[in-house]
């Protein structure tokens, strides 16, 4: 036999064909078409979300808490019951920064703020803490007691005012017992007292003043003055113009701190006996007791 027949004899390998219609194959699929991998991410998601936004609320929160803090100090300083010394309460407050006054705000009320004006809440008791007539009204006042002695008496009922709730003052009460009432009104800080104030002073002082709560009735007592003199009785008409007939009655202290305006000691100022500063535009005549 020879090498040919040998080789033909030869048992060949067999060919193995690729099934028809198999595709090639391609890159392996996508974790995230797996529906499990794909909620397992969105839970992650939405629990990533979560805590973002619980830390979002959470500073929010802290926020709030801050800003209600700063609030309660500045409403518990101004519970005084005096404008001056509550804003040197919260001048202090800014000082040492437990207010932070981000707007400025404060610092520019603070800064436009007049002497015995601005804001201020009564005492839990109702009584003032501290006086009432700021340090400058009451020297000039003073300086003046031999001219008007009655005002040794003005001056000594330095810090009185109205009590918060149904109570009532009964220092105030004194003023009113000094003009004919009805005993209701007698009986309450609420009836406008600045005329039984001004009143009880005279009364006290020993001059005859105005039985009389109406302010027109000062028109009419004493002499008049043709030019004002520190513890005159200063008459100024209140309402929406000077026609009204309508009046508040007080001490001339002195002239106020810009043109045309002067300041006045007077009962029933900011429901208190305070100095406060009027328009010179408001005054209806200045009185004095008797003879001058």
């Amino acid at each position: 036999m020879t090498e040919a027949e040998r080789q033909a004899k030869r048992p060949r390998p067999a060919m193995v064909r690729e099934p028809r219609g198999r595709a090639a194959p391609g890159p392996p699929p996508s974790p995230w078409a797996n529906p499990t991998a794909l909620a397992i991410l969105v839970a992650a998601v939405g629990i990533a979300g979560n805590a973002l936004v619980a830390q979002m609320n959470g500073m929010a929160s802290r926020a709030q808490e801050r800003d209600r803090a700063e609030y309660a100090r500045v409403l518990e300083m101004i519970k005084v019951g005096d404008p001056d010394v509550a804003a040197a309460n919260l001048e202090m407050l800014l000082e040492s920064g437990l207010y932070r006054d981000e707007s400025g705000k404060l610092k520019a009320y603070l800064d436009g703020r007049e002497k015995g004006a601005g804001a201020f809440l009564p005492t839990p008791s109702g009584t003032v803490a501290g006086p009432t007539i700021d340090a400058d009204g009451r020297r000039i006042l003073e300086v003046h007691q031999e001219d008007a002695p009655w005002l040794r008496v003005a001056l000594g009922e330095d810090g009185v005012r109205e009590v918060a709730g149904p109570g009532s003052n009964p220092r105030i009460l004194e003023y009113l017992r000094t003009v004919p009432l009805s005993e209701a009104l007698q009986s309450s800080d609420d009836t406008p007292w600045n005329g039984a104030y001004l009143n009880w002073v005279f009364d006290q002082a020993g001059i005859q003043g105005v039985e009389s709560l109406a302010g027109r009735d000062w028109e009419r007592w004493g002499e008049a003055l043709d030019e004002a003199r520190p513890g005159a009785v200063v008459i100024l008409w209140r309402g929406a113009n000077s026609a009204s007939a309508q009046r508040h009655v007080g001490f001339y202290v002195g002239p106020g701190p810009s043109p045309r305006t002067i300041r006045v000691l007077g009962g029933n100022t900011r429901d208190m006996i305070a100095i406060g500063v009027v328009s010179e535009d408001r005054v209806v005549g200045y009185r004095w007791p008797g003879v001058r």
